[in-house]
């Protein structure tokens, strides 16, 4: 949610809000370029026991189980699935979630005589989630990806888990270009 700070004109500062209503969610994923991605067929979910989550995604809440779900399904269509209770898994899914408050400063760039026009700032919150792919058997993250936006109300952060997943899970497995590319660096 952004908290206006300064003074405009109401039409100025609409267009602002309008701006920043914009979607402006940043996905990225990394990858251990010498891990066998063909490998990984079944995985299993890691426990969440980060402190320092967001309450919306608290072990076993709504929120956490549509982004299982979210993945579970990605996934699925990859022809990936989870373990059957008992058999070890090929690799383990963790998540985190951390928020920022961050401030926009906008300089609306007229004024007179030397003199700087109106600023405006606001702040907000940036939400970060985290997705994290693990070896089981060294422990290792082969595969991660994350996602960052500004955190609204509880339906607008629904839909967009729900499209930082999608986008995330786009990103798995790294495309053979993007493997060789990586191995060539």
């Amino acid at each position: 949610m952004m908290r206006r700070m300064g003074s405009a004109p109401g039409w100025l500062l609409f267009g602002v809000i309008a701006t920043a209503g914009c979607s402006t969610m940043s996905v990225h994923s990394t990858f251990n370029p010498s891990a066998t991605f063909s490998q990984y067929r079944t995985y299993a979910w890691l426990p969440n026991t980060d402190k320092t989550r967001v309450a919306d995604l608290m072990r076993g809440s709504p929120s956490e189980q549509r982004l299982q779900s979210n993945v579970d399904q990605a996934l699925a269509a990859k022809g990936i699935t989870q373990a059957p209770a008992g058999t070890q898994p090929d690799f383990l899914i963790s998540y985190h979630v951390a928020t920022q408050e961050k401030m926009d400063v906008t300089d609306w760039g007229y004024g007179f005589y030397g003199f700087g026009g109106p600023v405006d700032a606001y702040t907000y919150t940036q939400g970060t989630l985290i997705l994290d792919f693990v070896d089981p058997k060294t422990q290792n993250a082969f595969w991660r990806g994350y996602a960052s936006d500004i955190v609204g109300d509880a339906g607008a952060n629904g839909a967009k888990l729900d499209e930082a997943v999608t986008k995330m899970m786009q990103k798995y497995p790294p495309s053979p270009q993007d493997v060789a590319s990586a191995t060539h660096h």
